[in-house]
């Protein structure tokens, strides 16, 4: 039951609501148009007009015919938009730091597979932006441990730990071979002495 309830929270957390905050657009952001005469046209963000309430500025995606125009729009006549197969990182919310794949997309909230922990989670897409490999300051786990750090796992077992998400960590250990190496995920205290 408490797994239905978490679950519960997670969609609520990631669906928008009157109050909800605004997306952050930078140049670069791939983005639909959601209101006005230009609905469901698509394109990339070039500019930002600093301030309160400052434009968008939107280079069109041309296609068949179509001539590519830049357009001064509001950040409320946009959103991001994302598609499948996209690597994100996670900017805000219950899942900060996650980095992972776009599985689905529905009415602006994306279903994603965490590159860590291989969880599926919802958010929302403004609290998304294009993925990269690893984030400034993305790169401790707990107080102790951090990205590149020699862990010892048990008795026979160590490694290094290669990539760093939010509560988790993979570790490449010396368990494996060249053909077929050994990655494990740990959670926060698992690495080493149970920190």
């Amino acid at each position: 039951m408490a797994a239905l309830a978490d679950s519960f929270s997670e969609i609520a957390a990631a669906l928008p609501d009157a109050a909800a905050r605004r997306a952050v657009f930078v140049p670069g952001d791939r983005v639909v148009v959601i209101s006005g005469d230009l609905v469901n046209l698509e394109g990339v963000v070039t500019k930002v007009d600093e301030g309160e309430g400052g434009l968008v500025h939107v280079r069109s995606v041309g296609g068949d015919g179509v001539d590519e125009v830049e357009l001064p729009l509001a950040p409320s006549e946009i959103m991001k938009a994302f598609r499948v197969g996209d690597r994100v990182r996670v900017l805000s919310g219950p899942h900060k730091g996650e980095a992972g794949i776009v599985v689905k997309v529905e009415r602006g909230v994306c279903a994603v597979v965490g590159d860590t922990t291989k969880a599926q989670f919802r958010v929302n897409a403004r609290d998304l932006t294009e993925g990269v490999d690893t984030a400034p300051g993305n790169e401790v786990l707990g107080d102790k441990y951090q990205l590149h750090d020699l862990v010892q796992l048990d008795a026979q077992t160590a490694g290094v730990i290669v990539s760093v998400e939010r509560g988790a960590a993979r570790v490449l250990t010396n368990q494996g071979t060249a053909g077929a190496p050994d990655v494990r995920v740990c959670k926060v205290g698992e690495p080493g002495d149970g920190a």
